[in-house]
């Protein structure tokens, strides 16, 4: 199974967990993780996440977040067809 996780997915972990639905997601992200590391799912990574992930200016979150992004099999590229799609959704 391919697993796409956004940077506020990749966040979550880091969020106040006195809440108990951040508390759920932020489960639910680790055990993520855990699938991903033991290779039972793949991560698919991409050039946006990259560039959310170089913005992130606390050194502990970057580091994590960028650990967890290296775990990445699969890479999408910003291709012309998805820059052109992209052009589209800022023109609406």
């Amino acid at each position: 199974m391919k697993i796409y996780m956004d940077t506020c997915c990749l966040n979550r972990p880091f969020d106040d967990q006195s809440n108990p639905r951040i508390r759920l997601e932020s489960e639910a992200i680790k055990t993520i993780i855990t699938f991903l590391e033991k290779n039972v799912w793949s991560l698919v990574g991409s050039f946006v996440l990259d560039f959310e992930i170089k913005n992130i200016s606390d050194e502990k979150k970057y580091r994590s977040i960028k650990n967890i992004n290296n775990l990445s099999s699969y890479y999408v590229k910003a291709t012309p067809q998805i820059q052109d799609r992209a052009r589209k959704f800022e023109k609406n």
